[in-house]
């Protein structure tokens, strides 16, 4: 087998995937260039710290939704378009708009009323004043949940009919509308230029993304009603994913929580060390999904298990043959790269020798991300959904132990080194369950296939 293929679904799944690490490299840059006028603007200061607390549940919510909607409904649409049943996907999709809208608007005012409550549990070293500032601007960013499930869900549909470089390239709008907020506004409204960006440049994503959906046909006016039951396969498999979304969700949550029990400063090192760290997950583990995903899943609907096994690890081979060196030369120059890109204005000599360190032991779960990534796609190949859910579970048990005792050894370095324990407790479970599902498989006791519209992580 030829290491790049020029053709077949490997072929395809490195073109997508190459234009989406494209788009997402344009989006980190960007991004990176907030955060590096951030970092010169606040430092590691309490506002940074409350900015950082006050952003976490909102862009968890945001990410669960996008890391359990597109696997559930990209299958989907592509089974109704192949089927010739255009009328079907739109009134999918139109059925999925109004439920994705409606639940992200109530879970939107069930945080706003809940977070003061959870805020001294995940913030337990914050004081009054930080803490009624970690308030005010989660209150800005609540809309950034019903912005996000319009923008997740118009992606999808660019995605499955192959409009890669749109959905790509559009979130460039949110970073680029933070940063001129912050340079405009920092010196008027403080650490709140920072929410009230992403708000604003989540809504300019969004308007470009639904421009790009309505020239395919598809109508930008949501649909309740009979929502439930047009969604009933898509729901059963949205319920799988979700659950193993939210565990894993767990993990940074415990991370942050951990890091802002330290002394005050520490959730902004522990932030900006592992920011590099999530740039390349974003750019790796999560591209191999985003461009993937349409080709696996149609390969789902022509039922070419076997092929779609061996494109899979192929792709693996390919992945790992890039991520690793990166990884490598981003851990040895760790520390000059923070010295050049952080320290600055507020940022001391101490803060950026704290963050080159963790973001050292970050960068060690990267390969292992994407290890773990593959093992979800096998998953899906296998119909075995469902295992990777006690993966999840053993990751966020091992998670919370392995902060705890590595924090009191190493402090906040401790809590990056966790997530390499972390990954390596997840691939070692879902290895062992699918070992034991492929050979239930060689010997015929299961035999299962993949429901409509199925796939899973």
């Amino acid at each position: 087998m030829r290491l790049f293929p020029r053709a077949g679904p490997t072929a395809s799944m490195v073109s997508a995937t190459s234009i989406v690490v494209s788009g997402g490299i344009a989006v980190r840059g960007i991004g990176l260039l907030k955060l590096i006028y951030a970092a010169h603007v606040f430092g590691t200061s309490d506002a940074q710290d409350a900015f950082l607390e006050a952003f976490l549940l909102p862009s968890l919510l945001s990410d669960v939704l996008a890391a359990a909607v597109a696997p559930a409904l990209i299958p989907a649409l592509i089974r109704a378009s192949t089927e010739g049943r255009t009328a079907g996907a739109v009134a999918l999709y139109r059925a999925a708009f109004g439920a994705g809208l409606a639940t992200t608007l109530v879970a939107a005012l069930v945080l706003g009323l809940f977070f003061p409550f959870a805020l001294p549990v995940l913030a337990s070293g914050f004081g009054k004043e930080k803490s009624a500032l970690t308030l005010r601007l989660l209150l800005v960013m609540l809309p950034l949940l019903p912005l996000t499930a319009c923008n997740v869900l118009w992606r999808c549909i660019l995605n499955a009919g192959n409009r890669f470089v749109l959905a790509a390239l559009a979130p460039v709008a949110t970073p680029l509308a933070s940063l001129a907020v912050l340079y405009f506004g920092a010196a008027r409204w403080g650490i709140q230029a920072l929410a009230i960006g992403a708000v604003a440049g989540s809504a300019v994503e969004g308007i470009l993304l639904a421009q790009g959906v309505y020239r395919l046909g598809y109508p930008l006016i949501p649909k309740l009603k009979g929502a439930l039951n047009r969604l009933g396969p898509v729901l059963q498999q949205f319920g799988t994913i979700l659950l193993s979304s939210v565990l894993f969700g767990c993990i940074p949550l415990i991370d942050n929580a951990m890091a802002a029990g330290l002394a005050t400063g520490s959730l902004s090192v522990f932030g900006f060390g592992t920011k590099l760290a999530t740039v390349i997950l974003s750019l790796g583990p999560a591209s191999i999904a985003t461009g993937a995903l349409p080709q696996l899943s149609r390969l789902a609907v022509v039922g070419d298990w076997r092929v779609m096994r061996g494109s899979l690890l192929h792709f693996g081979k390919l992945i790992l043959l890039v991520t690793v060196p990166i990884v490598a030369v981003l851990m040895l120059f760790s520390g000059q790269l923070v010295r050049v890109v952080f320290q600055k204005g507020a940022f001391s000599t101490q803060a950026a020798y704290e963050v080159a360190l963790v973001q050292r032991y970050s960068l060690l779960q990267v390969p292992l991300a994407v290890i773990s990534a593959l093992g979800f796609r096998l998953a899906s190949s296998m119909a075995a959904n469902e295992l990777v859910i006690p993966a999840a579970g053993v990751g966020v048990a091992v998670a919370a132990l392995a902060d705890y005792q590595l924090r009191r050894i190493l402090g906040v370095q401790g809590i990056a080194l966790a997530s390499v324990v972390t990954q390596l407790s997840v691939i070692a479970t879902l290895g062992f369950l699918l070992k034991r599902r492929m050979s239930k498989q060689r010997l015929g006791v299961h035999t299962e296939a993949v429901p409509p519209g199925g796939d899973a992580l």
